[in-house]
């Protein structure tokens, strides 16, 4: 597991706002996808990351993930398209 570490500066035309951010990087570790595990799945038609949970994988290497958002949909993903939280929680 490789990790980065970052600080970022923001700026905005509004002073009150402009504030540091520093958080680390974490490689995914996708031996967490399996069944009812929480993920971030990339919903095809409008391209946006959303929360969701594994039902099943195909046997084409891809996922079902049930979404909650979105209607709670159920769509069906790539590995590359899915980024995997730690817990229940849904930390990264």
């Amino acid at each position: 597991m490789s990790v980065v570490c970052c600080a970022i500066e923001l700026f905005t035309f509004e002073p009150r706002i402009n504030m540091t951010f520093s958080q680390c990087y974490r490689e995914p570790d996708f031996s967490l996808v399996r069944e009812n595990s929480f993920v971030l799945a990339r919903y095809e038609k409008d391209n946006l990351w959303r929360r969701g949970t594994v039902l099943t994988k195909n046997k084409h290497d891809t996922w079902m993930v049930k979404l909650e958002s979105v209607g709670g949909g159920i769509i069906e993903v790539n590995l590359k398209d899915i980024l995997p939280m730690d817990s229940a929680e849904g930390k990264f």
